[in-house]
């Protein structure tokens, strides 16, 4: 996850982010990495897809799981709950679905801010 915060703090970076939107990029794709890493494979290994890309007006990320999916029971579920409503809190939009070809997909969308005109 280092990997990926990084690479996200980079694309803020060459966005123009403002430190305090970044910082809330950073915690909530951090939080939907972690919940793929506890959630999606069990015990097992597996791949994390994120992509993000800038519009005009918004970030958006999306991070890909290829497991057992959202509705999919789980041993290892301490702490779930709590992820989803942090994500929320801090991105302007949070989608998440099972794909058809399984696993789950969370889309972060941020709406970028813009600088204010002078009077």
């Amino acid at each position: 996850m280092p990997v990926v915060r990084h690479a996200l703090i980079g694309v803020a970076e060459v966005a123009g982010l403002s430190a305090l939107l970044t910082k809330d990029v950073e915690i909530a794709v951090t939080e939907a990495c972690t919940n793929a890493v506890l959630h999606a494979y069990g015990n097992g290994a597996g791949v994390i897809d994120v992509a993000a890309w800038l519009g005009e007006r918004q970030l958006v990320v999306v991070v890909r799981d290829h497991g057992r999916g959202v509705s999919a029971p789980s041993n290892n579920r301490d702490g779930l709950g709590l992820g989803i409503p942090l994500m929320e809190g801090l991105a302007n939009q949070v989608t998440i679905r099972e794909p058809e070809d399984g696993g789950t997909e969370v889309r972060l969308t941020f709406l970028r801010e813009t600088d204010p005109t002078p009077a």
